[in-house]
């Protein structure tokens, strides 16, 4: 029977399932977005923020196209260097500040210096009133430790010597007028006496 085999008994293997069918651009693109998007939704930004960013910058690139790259690369740059940027601003500005001030100070004792130079003159008097006002008020501070204090005692010793003479002569007075008088009324009564 020719080259067919003889026996029923043997079956051939089934039939293979057609290969699918060849996936055109877009059809690879909607894939390649769905792989993406999944790594983005599984990665996590706070354990793992590199692999975030880089997940979620080929998810945006495939979806976007290559000029949203080129954005988000002008804005991250943006917004890491501003702050770098705008710190160096505000150093600069103070530091231009600081110069400025300094500039001032310095043309001040330039002018200091040019005014002394020619001015040795007006610089003597001034140093001879200097010297005198000075020498005014170093006076006047040893006059005042010199001073009294201001409570003494010597007018109190003073009151009270005064008062004790007081007394005393009260009572010499007194024992002097005593004996005059005793002896006006003995001499009276004596008068009185020899007329009887």
């Amino acid at each position: 029977m020719g080259n067919q085999p003889s026996s029923p008994t043997q079956t051939s293997a089934p039939p293979l399932p057609p290969p699918p069918p060849p996936c055109d651009l877009n059809c690879q693109k909607d894939k390649d977005l769905a792989l993406l998007k999944t790594a983005l939704d599984n990665a996590d930004k706070d354990t793992d923020p590199v692999g975030y960013e880089k997940a979620r910058i080929a998810y945006y690139t495939l979806l976007n196209g290559q000029g949203w790259l080129n954005t988000e690369k002008q804005r991250i740059a943006k917004d890491e260097v501003e702050p770098v940027v705008s710190s160096y601003n505000s150093k600069y500005s103070a530091l231009k500040g600081e110069q400025q001030s300094q500039s001032v100070f310095v043309n001040l004792a330039n002018n200091l210096k040019a005014q002394q130079a020619s001015g040795i003159e007006d610089n003597a008097f001034l140093q001879k009133q200097l010297s005198k006002d000075k020498d005014r008020a170093d006076v006047l501070k040893r006059l005042s430790s010199f001073s009294t204090p201001s409570f003494s005692y010597i007018p109190i010793i003073i009151d009270i010597i005064i008062g004790i003479l007081m007394i005393a002569v009260l009572y010499l007075g007194f024992t002097k007028v005593d004996r005059i008088r005793s002896f006006f009324v003995s001499s009276t009564d004596s008068i009185d006496g020899s007329i009887t």
